[in-house]
């Protein structure tokens, strides 16, 4: 995965995710499926390879690749209603690419259907 590895990424996560996205603070901590994924597909080491592969090569936003696969996976990840959440889930990933990962540029796309009621994501690029 290039410079992007997962060792310690949770650890990365909880120390400052709440200093840069202070107003999702909570997502850490919340009982929510969309957060336990999240936390789950971190811990993914094939997983993560698909969304970074995807991220820089495809130019899919990583939201969209973990909300394909969590779509189909049991228990499936019900259509995020809550706007917040929606916004602390894109924060997450965006934290992971562009915080720990070092990636400079987020580049905002469309998703296509709406996956899951997401509209939009960002993928990242290091230039």
């Amino acid at each position: 995965m290039n410079s992007c590895s997962i060792d310690g990424l949770e650890d990365k996560i909880l120390k400052g995710f709440s200093y840069v996205y202070r107003a999702n603070k909570e997502f850490l901590t919340l009982d929510d499926p969309y957060r336990h994924r999240c936390f789950e597909a971190i811990q993914d080491r094939e997983l993560m390879k698909h969304i970074v592969f995807n991220n820089d090569y495809l130019k899919i936003p990583p939201v969209y690749t973990f909300l394909c696969y969590y779509a189909e996976q049991e228990p499936k990840l019900e259509p995020a209603d809550d706007p917040w959440i929606k916004k602390s889930v894109g924060a997450f990933w965006g934290y992971v690419f562009r915080k720990v990962f070092g990636y400079e540029n987020a580049h905002n796309d469309l998703l296509p259907g709406r996956k899951l009621n997401f509209r939009s994501a960002s993928y990242f690029t290091r230039d």
